[in-house]
């Protein structure tokens, strides 16, 4: 039996969905906010961050940019990109978080790092923190979702 148009599409609060297969797990996410001294460098840091985190399988972490922000919308007044970051566990998200930030956020020129959730510790990770008190960190901010 073939399915028509109608019986694959359907909305739910005004937003179509297309009723076919996708895949759903318990994921570990949080979100991060990178500026810098414009949109560019802080996109850059954004894709150096992003680049290989396709996958939760081989690289351990998924992440994507999810929006550019305005100087108006970051902690330090700069203009700024969120990225968010999900992994099976607290712990695989807090190293790969850490190590990240470490290796392609702030090797980019101009760069800060922060806390993006809502009510989260507004402190910059800067170069002079150990790798130790930003994997605290970032793990003590991770947020289970279901």
């Amino acid at each position: 039996m073939t399915a028509t148009a109608e019986e694959t599409h359907f909305q739910i609060n005004g937003v179509s969905v297309e009723d076919t297969f996708a895949e759903a797990f318990p994921v570990t996410g949080t979100r991060l906010i990178i500026t810098a001294e414009s949109h560019r460098w802080a996109q850059t840091a954004a894709d150096e961050f992003c680049g290989f985190a396709t996958s939760v399988i081989a690289c351990k972490v998924e992440a994507a940019t999810e929006r550019q922000l305005s100087a108006e919308e970051t902690p330090d007044g700069r203009p700024g990109v969120s990225v968010l970051v999900f992994a099976f566990s607290r712990d695989d998200l807090a190293k790969a978080v850490a190590d990240r930030v470490g290796q392609c956020v702030l090797t980019c020129p101009t760069t800060a790092c922060y806390d993006g959730l809502p009510g989260g510790e507004k402190e910059r990770t800067n170069s002079d923190r150990s790798r130790a008190q930003v994997l605290r960190r970032w793990k003590s901010n991770c947020k289970e979702t279901r």
